[in-house]
């Protein structure tokens, strides 16, 4: 009788996990997998109605929860842990109870772009009573659509997938907005998705009443991935810095080929490796989005030219650095390379010396 109290105490909350993910739970020590639980609070953890509880265990201090899409779970509005998903290479069956096992040892992770965990509304369910009531095969059943289903022209998404959600301007229920209706464009490329296949995937989930109308007039939505876009100026600059180091000489890019698109996070630009030959040089600089390396592109450079540099046959003054003596002497110029700044003189003593264009007018040659 208290046992009953207790569990009568506890309201349950239905999830179901759409995408590849399964629920993991521990029952006489071994896992078992399911696609939709109802889930209490108890005893500091979440569990099913009947006492299953989810592995690795996730801590509920509070009877109020609430379990996010990405698998956050919060009590009373702070966060208390994270549900990990179960992903197979080979999905497992469902059985008549609402559970599934599996020989294969599945990769255990945190829910993935491709996975979400919602919550059951809108959403009939068979519930199966016996040893582990609560778990059930979710049974998809029609609903009562929405006054109208309006497709937006363009929508701007975050994650891998597009669901309906994403490309309608109408609030959608649960179980039709997260509803996955194609993969999502390359970071910086456009996908044209029609509305007869929004209208197929729809149909498909069987979701939908079958006299649904559907969309009626045929249109496209244009839809692109939010990304951060980095100036290709800032992956120069990231280039010079690292040639600072290793050659003298101002550089300047070469070419303009435009900003480079990565998903969104927190952006790292990282210099890797670099070539320079003559005038021009290559440094291949990384971007990294939240501490993990994205891509790269390789920056193309070149010498700046350097302004005022002597004529042939003028006399300038050569100074030789050694450590902190310093030598000064006379020397006709022979020959100019602006873009290296390098200046070749021949001296009274028939000695031929190149050395670098100072501010100054003069020619510097360090030791």
């Amino acid at each position: 009788m208290i046992l009953a109290l207790t569990y009568a105490m506890v309201a349950p909350a239905t999830y179901s996990i759409e995408g590849d993910g399964w629920f993991r739970f521990r029952r006489d020590g071994r896992a078992v997998y399911a696609k939709q639980a109802e889930l209490v609070a108890r005893e500091g953890r979440l569990e099913t109605v009947s006492g299953l509880p989810l592995w690795p265990e996730v801590a509920a201090p509070t009877p109020d929860f609430e379990i996010a899409t990405d698998g956050t779970v919060q009590c009373n509005g702070a966060k208390s842990g994270t549900v990990f998903l179960a992903y197979f290479q080979a999905p497992p069956s469902l059985a008549p109870d609402g559970l599934a096992s599996s020989p294969e040892r599945p990769l255990m992770d945190s829910v993935c772009t491709e996975s979400r965990i919602l919550p059951d509304h809108g959403r009939s369910s068979v519930s199966v009573r016996g040893t582990d009531e609560g778990l059930s095969a979710p049974q998809p059943a029609p609903i009562e659509p929405p006054a109208g289903i309006t497709l937006k022209p363009t929508a701007k998404i975050g994650g891998r997938v597009v669901t309906l959600q994403d490309v309608s301007a109408t609030p959608l229920p649960a179980n039709l907005a997260g509803l996955e209706v194609s993969t999502a464009p390359m970071i910086g490329a456009r996908l044209a998705l029609d509305s007869s296949r929004i209208e197929a995937k729809i149909r498909a989930s069987g979701i939908m009443p079958k006299e649904w109308a559907g969309f009626g007039t045929r249109l496209t939505v244009q839809v692109t991935r939010a990304s951060n876009s980095i100036p290709h100026d800032k992956l120069v600059q990231e280039a010079i810095r690292c040639l600072a180091s290793q050659t003298t000489g101002d550089w300047i890019a070469a070419d303009q080929p435009g900003d480079f698109h990565a998903p969104m996070g927190t952006l790292e630009t990282k210099a890797e490796r670099s070539s320079v030959s003559g005038n021009t040089a290559t440094v291949v600089v990384a971007v990294y989005v939240d501490g993990v390396r994205y891509n790269s592109r390789t920056v193309r450079l070149q010498r700046k030219p350097l302004p005022n540099m002597p004529a042939r046959g003028a006399v300038v003054t050569l100074r030789v650095i050694a450590g902190s003596v310093v030598v000064e002497s006379r020397g006709t110029v022979t020959a100019v390379d602006p873009i290296l700044g390098e200046v070749t003189l021949k001296l009274d003593t028939g000695a031929i010396v190149t050395g670098h264009m100072a501010a100054d007018g003069s020619v510097e040659v360090r030791r």
